[in-house]
């Protein structure tokens, strides 16, 4: 990996367990949530016991991969 804006995310810290279907209105999530949809995952990596991902954000540019 290289560039300063990029970093790595632990999946692991994710909460899973909510409910993002599309409700009656349509949305996804609560009203007050913001759901962000991954486009791709672009490597993978152990550190510490833990599978940590850099993930690719629909609708978002390489700057802000995470």
């Amino acid at each position: 990996m290289s560039g300063d804006n990029e970093a790595i995310m632990d999946l692991n810290a994710v909460d899973t367990s909510k409910d993002v279907s599309n409700n009656e209105e349509g949305s996804q999530a609560g009203d007050d949530e913001e759901v962000y949809v991954v486009k791709e995952v672009l490597e993978h990596k152990k550190a510490n016991g833990k599978t940590l991902y850099l993930i690719r954000w629909e609708g978002y540019t390489s700057d802000e991969d995470t």
